[in-house]
Parts: C-alpha cells; sequence; structure tokens
C-alpha cells in the first residue's frame, strides 16, 4: 500500500546507507504482518484505515528509525536527525558567505582571469578550515547539550502525524538527452571563445547575402574571464559526462550541480562588476581586414552601449532569479529530515 511506502521511505531518511535497506524491509514485514494479525481480529480484509491506525501506533519515522540504533553516540540518535539538519544548513551557509566575500575581495582589487584562479586555488584551504571548524563547533556544542541539559532533544517530530509523512521517493531517472544537450553547448561554447572569439559580433544581410560584419567581443572581457569560464565550463562536462556514465551516482550530481550554481552566481556577480562583454577589439577587426575606422560610428555611439545595458539588466535578472532558485533548491535539500507541520 502506498502510505506503508512512504512511512518507510520516511525511516530510511534517517537510516545510514550501508543498513538502510535491510532494516526498511524488516519495518515492512513488520508493518505487513501487523496489519494480517489485525485484519484477522477484525474479520476484514485489510484496508487504508488499519494501516493508518497502526502506522500511527508506530510514531514518528524519526524515532522507529533511532531505535536501531543501539550503539552509543557522542550525539544520540534522537537528537542526530536534527544536527545533521542544522549541520548542513550551517556548512552551506559557510560556504556561501566564503564565496560570496572571496569574490567580493576579487571583484574590488580589479582581478583579472589568472589571478582569479590562483584566488580560487590558495582558498581552498581557508575554506576548508572554516568548515572543519564550523563541524567541531556543532559536534561540541550538541554533545555538550546532550550532557547538561536533561532529557535534551531536538525532536521536529513531537506533534507527528501521518498527515506529515512525505511522499515515497520515485526511482531515480536520469535524463540522458538533458546532459547530452548541455555536453554539447559547452563544447561548442568553448570552441567558440577560444578559438572563434573573433567571430562573435554582429552580422549584416542584403538580398540574404553576407554584406557586413563586425567582431564585437571585447578584449578587457575575454582577459578578465576566459580562464574562469573555461574552468566553470570544464566542471560542467565532467558533471554531465559522469551522471551519463554512472547514473547510480545521481544523487551526489544534485549536489554538485547546486556548487556549481553558487559559482554561476559569483560570475555573473563578476560580470555585473567587471569590463563590458562588448566592444571594438583592434586584434579582431584585423583579422577580418578592418581597422577602427572601417567601423560605422552607429556601433559605438548606439549600438554597443545599447547591447552592453542590455546585457547588463539580463545579468541582473539571472543573477536574482538564479539565487532565488538556489536558495529553495538548498532549503530542499538540507531539510529532507525535518517535518513541516502545518498548523
Amino acid at each position: 500500500m502506498k502510505l506503508i511506502d512512504r512511512y518507510v521511505n520516511a525511516v530510511g531518511k534517517h537510516l545510514p546507507r550501508s543498513k538502510r535497506e535491510d532494516i526498511q524491509r524488516e519495518i515492512r514485514s513488520l508493518i505487513e504482518d501487523m496489519l494480517e494479525d489485525r485484519s484477522q481480529q477484525a474479520g476484514t480484509a485489510p484496508d487504508e484505515t488499519m494501516v493508518a491506525e497502526i502506522l500511527q501506533e508506530m510514531g514518528a519515522p524519526s524515532n522507529v528509525a533511532a531505535s536501531y540504533h543501539a550503539n552509543p553516540y557522542l550525539i544520540g540518535p534522537k537528537s542526530y536527525p536534527a544536527f545533521m539538519t542544522i549541520l548542513k544548513i550551517v556548512l552551506v551557509v559557510v560556504t556561501a558567505a566564503f564565496l560570496f566575500g572571496m569574490g567580493m575581495s576579487l571583484v574590488l582589487e580589479g582581478s583579472n582571469g589568472g589571478s582569479i584562479l590562483e584566488g580560487l586555488v590558495t582558498s581552498i584551504p581557508g575554506l576548508l578550515s572554516g568548515l572543519v571548524q564550523a563541524f567541531g563547533m556543532m559536534v561540541i556544542i550538541f554533545a555538550i547539550l546532550e550532557r547538561t541539559v536533561p532529557d535534551f532533544k531536538v525532536d521536529f517530530d513531537e506533534d507527528w502525524t501521518l498527515d506529515d509523512l512525505p511522499e515515497a521517493d520515485e526511482p531515480v531517472q536520469v535524463k540522458p538527452m538533458e546532459n547530452i544537450f548541455e555536453i554539447v553547448f559547452t563544447i561548442a561554447a568553448l570552441v567558440m571563445f577560444n578559438v572563434y572569439p573573433h567571430w562573435i559580433g554582429a552580422f549584416t544581410f542584403n538580398d540574404g547575402t553576407l554584406a557586413s560584419f563586425v567582431p564585437l567581443l571585447s578584449a578587457e572581457f575575454l582577459t578578465a574571464y576566459l580562464v574562469i569560464l573555461n574552468v566553470r565550463w570544464a566542471l560542467g562536462l565532467g558533471l554531465s559526462f559522469t551522471m551519463l556514465w554512472q547514473p547510480r551516482l545521481e544523487q551526489y550530481g544534485k549536489w554538485a550541480q547546486l556548487a556549481l550554481k553558487v559559482f554561476d552566481l559569483g560570475i555573473l556577480w563578476m560580470f555585473l562588476n567587471g569590463p563590458q562583454m562588448l566592444g571594438l577589439n583592434p586584434t579582431f577587426l584585423s583579422r577580418h581586414g578592418m581597422t577602427l575606422n572601417d567601423v560605422p560610428g552607429i556601433y559605438t555611439d548606439m549600438i554597443i552601449p545599447i547591447a552592453n545595458n542590455g546585457l547588463k539588466l539580463a545579468f541582473i535578472v539571472a543573477l536574482i532569479v538564479g539565487a532565488i532558485d538556489l536558495i529553495g533548491k538548498l532549503v530542499k535539500a538540507v531539510r529532507p529530515q525535518m517535518v513541516v507541520l502545518e498548523k
């Protein structure tokens, strides 16, 4: 029955991965045995009402899962789900704050692509140190509370009812076409920006034939951001290939995608505060047999300023929408064990 599936699934979210399947099978068997006994006593076939009564008597899934932790812990089983939930939130906040602060520092210093990459690499030890310290502080706080506060327990399930059961997890379905599309477009971007950047610009046609072309990708933009864009695209390719070849890692891939979203927001922020994307590049013009004097004034007076302002507006919208989407996904990812109680 679906209600049993949801309950067993909810219990599994509080169990260690190595023992999850065995314990879930045991709990399902226990529920089915209880259901059979109750139906025989009532002289009627099992129904959803009987299932609901049994599950309500068993109690909150987190408490059932806690009963399977027989060994002593530094942080007891009743507080462990809350500890993990709060720890994930703290680690995400620390990472986001660290990356934001580092990005702001690099932007204010006017760093170019090479120094940005160097800054990212040299900052990794500091980030890891901050994460370890945050983890240690959380462990110490919970351990002290458990040993000094009588009957200490952070219980999100105190008023648990069947209505609080989440829907059962659907089997992981890897969508290869999404990864394939991302791989194709990422490779296209890598080739275009690294091999043919002089072909990014404005084309004009006359009677269906090419009349003129003006390259518009600024040299300052490439100098500042090409390295960091290449790093982002390489990471995206690695993740997409991994998801295609190892679909069982999809759960970890979700966290990697969240990390890339944070990376993307940082890049957008740098775009807003760094050199403009469009501009006349003498080097690119020369590859098309042109000089600055050959470019019509409408480009410098109207087209390039309007296009750059439009891009800046698009970056702002993308930054806001991306931040909202990231926050929603982070909340969903770090709160799988918290029950939302609707009063």
